[in-house]
């Protein structure tokens, strides 16, 4: 007698209800497919030594003799080439924001601009100043504050 496995039955061994003559009525389960991981991937030797040992050397020699701005170029291009790729997959892409579907669902990522440090202290000024400012007697209180509970 077999013990089941922890991850259920394998299809190849029918179980002994199943040698006796009764069939299960559950469907068998499907395999989920698995979009997040490259399991199943094996780059073959051939692409290897034409694609990615080419690559690998041509970084090794960029970071010994530190061309820097070669390497930007190169980062700028494989950027821009992945970006060709993915047009599919970017629904829009205006300004600040790019909408993408991600599992049957559109995600938006909102991005900011890159304000200088003068700007971000002026806006913090602003608003603590605004906080700062005295309260105009009691009619501004009694209107901002007690206002709903006189009705």
């Amino acid at each position: 007698m077999q013990e089941p496995s922890q991850y259920g039955q394998s299809v190849s061994q029918p179980t002994e209800a199943e040698e006796l003559g009764y069939f299960s009525r559950t469907k068998t389960r499907v395999q989920e497919v698995d979009y997040y991981t490259n399991k199943g991937i094996v780059l073959p030797y051939e692409t290897y030594q034409k694609i990615t040992g080419p690559q690998l050397t041509l970084n090794q020699q960029m970071r010994d003799r530190l061309d820097n701005l070669k390497v930007k170029e190169q980062l700028l291009a494989k950027r821009n080439e992945n970006l060709e790729k993915l047009r599919v997959f970017i629904q829009s892409a205006d300004g600040l924001r790019i909408t993408v579907t991600i599992k049957r669902q559109r995600v938006t990522k909102y991005f900011t601009e890159n304000i200088t440090k003068a700007q971000r202290q002026e806006r913090h000024y602003k608003a603590w100043k605004e906080e700062d400012k005295p309260a105009d007697g009691y009619r501004h209180f009694i209107k901002n504050y007690l206002s709903p509970f006189l009705k």
